[in-house]
Order: structure tokens, then C-alpha cells, then sequence
């Protein structure tokens, strides 16, 4: 079989194989033909003969066209692929075999060659549509972050610092004392808000819980810690009686100064809060919060589109939850501590001795403080106002004028009753309890 004149595969004759070691050894080096380069004793296919082939060479177009890997005699059985023209005088050292082993087709079919196209085109797409959602997710995720921080900006917000620690505050308006408890992920800026959007004319006292948005842990963060702090920061005010407002979290701290401080608590109302048990539970939760990795500004932004369906709140609602670096504290202390307290320590919530009115405000769709338990547990309070507002979610949106009118009528209607008598005597035997458990802790602090 020819291969062109001068080729050093072929030798100065242009027969192939050329004969002799020495020649041999050269066409192993050889570039000119592209098309076989013999070295070590193993023929291989040199890859670079599909760039620059010599035309004219007769196994140039089987080799180019049927093959790309090294051609071993052991693979002729596994692949199949038409054989080379059977009167080529292919004929020394075995190569017979391997110019007419079955070799792998190196160029797909034409439907395949269409197919490629077609897959590319989709990879491409999928990859720019990825870019684009995480360029939006970003730019979002930036402008959220950037209109939380500009909100918390316009609260007067001030610290005061207490025996358990520093706490931050907001208080605003000259009418009647309603201290508010803001929920999980709040802090003095979503306390504030809600008795805000049902103001008329009351004195809002908005404190940070323990951990969130500059209120710091002393101790162990307990509801009765909190209580507690809470009665050091309404001395500090010289607030001697004031209405609780629990929200959602801030319920299980309402609950609890009401009943260690009834001689400070005016009347108690519970914003879809968080209710003790109608009987002692079998079982309960010891983490009741969403999972720490959550409690993180990403990962809370990329949930925040599914509100709606998991919380029964819009997603807009993030906003008022960025950032959660400076509320993460509070919502694990809230998630290990706060909110399975009712459950945990069934017997220390005696919720028939509280002794001031309740109102209870319940949306029947709410997700997270559900109206069922809620309206189990109503019996065990001596005084209570229950207002149920159907269809309505969490923050009762979709009834605010209503919720504003039941506010308004519940402190209106106890704002000059006279306390129960039975309230001193409660107090002193809380007193002795409360003094054996936990060193001699006053729950009857007379106001100076």
C-alpha cells in the first residue's frame, strides 16, 4: 500500500511498513503522514492526523473516520464498526488485524450530530436562566436587607440597663400604659407596631425581649426572668399599673407577669398569642421554633416566598424580621425555653389565679397559634373576653378595624374597674412559693 514520497512512516520508497529497526525507530517520530506513528512496538492512532492529514494516503480516510483511541487487537471484538477494503496489503507484524479490527466511529450519525445541537441549546438555557434567578434572588435579598435596617432607623429606641441586663425600649404616647411583648423574630420595633396599628391615644412601652434587637441575656432567659425585668424597666418608667400585650411568643411572657405581678397588670390581652394547655400534656416539643439554620438572613429570605402557604403571612412580612443577626439570640432562647415553658412546667402556670380581665384576640385561619387549642384552654380563665375573627391569619390583617374596636372596648371597659380583692392574698401565697423555689425572688414589689 503507497503512502506519499517522503513520508517518515513510509520511508524514502513510500512503501508501508518501511523495513529495518532504524527506520522503524524514526517513523515513530514522524509527523508528516498523521496518519500511523509506530513506536515501542505498538501501533496507535496519532490523534492529530483529524487537524492535518496528508492527502492521498490510503488509510487516511478509514483512520480519520472510524478512529480516535489507541486500536488494540483486544478490542476489535467490543466494537463494531465496518472493516477496512479487504484488498489493502496490509501485511507485517500483526497489523493485518489491527487495520481490519472493528474500530469506534468517531463522527455520530447525522440525527445524533442534531441531537448534540439540540442539547447544547438547552444546557445553555437552563444555565443562563439559573444566572438570571440567582442575579434576582441577590439584587432582592440585598434590597431586603437594605429596608430592614433603614426601618429600625426610624424608632426611638433607647437602653437602659437592669440587673439582668441591657434592655432597649420604645415608649411613645401619653395615654394609657400598654406594655407590648413582640413575638418570635420580633423585637422593640414589631411590639411597637402592633398596638401602633390599633392606637388610640395609648402610652406604648415596647421592650425587646431577652436576645432580640438589643436586649441582652442574664441568667437563664426564663418567662419569669423576663417578668421580672420587665417590673425593673416599668420602675425605671415610673409605670406603676399597665395593660400586657402578648403577641404570638410574647404570649408565654404575658401570661407570666400577670400572674407572678397581678398588682401591675392592669388587664391582659393576647394577640393570637401563645396559650397554656387546657390539661397536662402527654408530650411536647423541646425545641418549639424553626431550626437554627433558619434563623440566618438568607436562608429565611429564600423561605419567605412560601409564608403564605406555611405561616398564612405575606412575604413582605420579612421585612420586618431583617436582620436576624441581631434577633437570633431570641429566637433560640424563645424556641429551648420560652415556648415549651407551658408545657414543661404545667403546674408553675396556674392560669385560674390570674385575676385581672383577658381578652384573647384569635384568628380562625391562623397557622401558627391555633383557634382549637386556644378555645380549649378559655375555661381556665377567670375573666375573659374572646373575640374570634373568621378567615383571619396570624397578624389579623383583614380585621383590623374590628380588632382595634375590641381593644379599645376592653380597656375602656376595665381601665377604672377596682382589682380584685382577692388579688393581695394571691400575691402573698405566689410570695411564699415563689420565694422556697427561687431565694427569696419578691413577686409583690410595691412601686416607690
Amino acid at each position: 500500500m503507497k503512502h506519499p514520497a517522503g513520508c517518515d512512516a513510509c520511508g524514502p520508497a513510500g512503501r508501508w511498513p518501511p523495513g529495518g529497526d532504524a527506520s522503524r525507530g524514526a517513523a515513530g517520530r514522524g509527523r508528516r503522514c498523521g496518519v500511523v506513528r509506530i513506536g515501542g512496538g505498538r501501533p496507535f492512532v496519532d490523534r492529530r492526523a483529524r487537524r492535518a492529514p496528508i492527502a492521498g494516503c490510503p488509510l487516511e480516510d478509514y483512520l480519520v473516520k472510524y478512529t480516535r483511541k489507541a486500536a488494540h487487537p483486544e478490542r476489535r471484538r467490543r466494537h463494531r464498526a465496518p472493516p477496512c477494503d479487504p484488498g489493502s496489503p496490509v501485511r507485517s507484524r500483526g497489523l493485518t488485524d489491527w487495520a481490519h479490527a472493528p474500530l469506534r466511529r468517531l463522527d455520530p450519525p447525522p440525527h445524533r450530530q442534531r441531537g448534540s445541537g439540540f442539547v447544547k441549546a438547552v444546557i445553555s438555557a437552563t444555565c443562563g436562566a439559573a444566572g438570571l434567578i440567582a442575579l434576582g434572588v441577590a439584587t432582592g435579598f440585598r434590597r431586603a436587607t437594605a429596608r430592614g435596617k433603614t426601618r429600625l432607623a426610624c424608632y426611638d429606641a433607647r437602653t437602659v440597663r437592669l440587673s439582668y441586663g441591657d434592655m432597649t425600649y420604645v415608649d411613645e404616647g401619653p395615654g394609657e400604659p400598654v406594655l407590648s411583648l413582640q413575638g418570635l423574630f420580633g423585637g422593640y420595633d414589631q411590639g411597637f407596631d402592633v398596638v401602633h396599628a390599633h392606637d388610640r391615644g395609648y402610652r406604648i412601652i415596647a421592650p425587646s425581649r431577652f436576645g432580640y434587637l438589643g436586649s441582652t441575656i442574664n441568667g437563664d432567659g426564663t418567662p419569669a426572668d423576663q417578668a421580672d425585668a420587665l417590673v425593673e424597666l416599668l420602675d425605671r418608667l415610673g409605670v406603676d399599673e399597665t395593660y400586657v400585650l402578648g403577641a404570638s411568643a410574647g404570649g408565654t411572657s404575658a401570661i407570666r407577669f400577670a400572674l407572678d405581678h397581678p398588682e401591675r397588670t392592669k388587664g391582659l390581652i393576647l394577640f393570637s398569642a401563645a396559650m397554656p394547655y387546657p390539661a397536662p400534656p402527654h408530650r411536647y416539643s423541646t425545641h418549639a421554633g424553626p431550626p437554627p439554620f433558619l434563623c440566618h438572613d438568607l436562608p429565611m429570605y429564600l423561605l419567605s416566598p412560601f409564608f403564605p402557604l406555611v405561616m398564612g403571612m405575606p412575604a413582605s412580612t420579612i421585612d420586618t424580621m431583617f436582620p436576624l443577626a441581631q434577633r437570633r439570640e431570641g429566637a433560640l432562647l424563645d424556641a429551648t425555653v420560652a415556648n415549651p415553658d407551658m408545657a414543661r412546667s404545667f403546674d408553675d402556670y396556674p392560669i385560674e389565679q390570674v385575676r385581672c380581665p383577658v381578652l384573647v384576640l384569635q384568628g380562625s385561619h391562623d397557622r401558627l397559634a391555633k383557634v382549637g387549642h386556644a378555645e380549649a384552654v378559655l375555661a381556665r380563665f377567670p375573666q375573659k373576653v374572646y373575640a374570634r375573627f373568621e378567615g383571619d391569619g396570624h397578624l389579623l390583617a383583614k380585621h383590623q378595624a374590628e380588632v382595634t374596636e375590641a381593644i379599645s372596648s376592653f380597656i375602656t371597659a376595665t381601665r377604672d374597674e377596682d382589682r380584685d380583692p382577692g388579688t393581695e392574698a394571691a400575691c402573698e401565697e405566689r410570695h411564699d412559693h415563689r420565694s422556697s423555689n427561687r431565694g427569696g425572688a419578691s413577686a409583690c414589689t410595691e412601686s416607690g
